[in-house]
This record gives C-alpha cells, structure tokens and sequence, in this order.
C-alpha cells in the first residue's frame, strides 16, 4: 500500500498468498472498516498505522524496524493468529480497544507501550507467556479474559 496519509476502509478479506506491505506513508484503517488478512501484513520502516476500526491478521504483523508503530485506537480491534514483531511499538491503551491473541503456537505476548493493554483476550493452545507483570496487564479493566478448552475463562487482576 502507498499514499502519504492514506486511509483504509471497507469490509472484505485479503486473501493473497503473499504478504500486505505498507510500503509508504502513514495510514488509518477507519472506525467503518471490518478486515480480515489471511497471511502477514509487514510494515515499513518509521509508518504509523492507526486502527480505528476492526481488523484481523491471520499470521504476523511485523515491523521494519523501532520507529514503526501500530496504534490500536479507542473502540478498536486486531485479532492476531500469530504474533507481533518484538521490534516496533504496540499502543493499546485506548479506551474500549481490544487485542485479541489467537493460535496454536507458543507464543511470548507483545509489550506494549508503557506495558499496558486495555482488553486482552487470550485464545488458542499452547503456552502464552506475557513480558511485564500481571497488574500492568490492564490498567483499566481488572480482567484478563482467556479461552480454556473452548471455554471462556475470567482472571482478576488485582490491581496495586
């Protein structure tokens, strides 16, 4: 994708065999947006994407490097089926978004910035480890909501 500040929006599912590159400019997926990408969506160097609407990935979303960030804004989704590059910033803190971690693999969590996530979900097999402590979960919601054998299954986190 390429265009200075562009946006994106629509419904639909990207469903190439390859990967869905920002290659250039910053770019905002609209609060209207419902996306689905069924392999990985790499991110060029120093580009901001800004979530405002609804979008999963089917596999990584990856980073090119520190400066490239991805910011999950307030009301917002993104469903990971794989992980996030442990380079590159990850804002999750906005009120009413929603990070959701999916997938079979063992998989060590993204920190995000200022070690906060606003909703976590938890889903899939296999281990998941989170970086930070428990109470920096989740500032503002004490719960952290995980799948237990297709089951929903409610933590509280008491917060310090």
């Amino acid at each position: 994708l390429y265009g200075l500040d562009a946006v994106i929006d629509g419904t639909g599912d990207f469903l190439h065999t390859g990967q869905l590159e920002v290659r250039a400019g910053n770019k905002t997926i609209l609060p209207t947006a419902d996306l689905f990408i069924s392999r990985r969506m790499w991110i060029n160097s120093n580009l901001i994407i800004n979530n405002q609407g609804s979008i999963e990935i089917g596999d990584d979303l990856l980073f090119q490097n520190a400066n490239t960030t991805w910011i999950n804004a307030e009301n917002s989704s993104l469903v990971m089926g794989d992980q996030i590059s442990t380079g590159g910033i990850l804002r999750a803190s906005a009120e009413g978004n929603t990070v959701v971690w999916q997938g079979t693999a063992n998989r060590t969590f993204k920190r995000p910035f200022n070690d906060t996530y606003y909703h976590m979900e938890i889903g899939g097999t296999a281990i998941k480890t989170m970086p930070f402590t428990a109470h920096q979960a989740s500032q503002t919601s004490p719960f952290i909501y995980v799948h237990c054998n297709h089951r929903p299954l409610f933590i509280l986190i008491r917060l310090c």
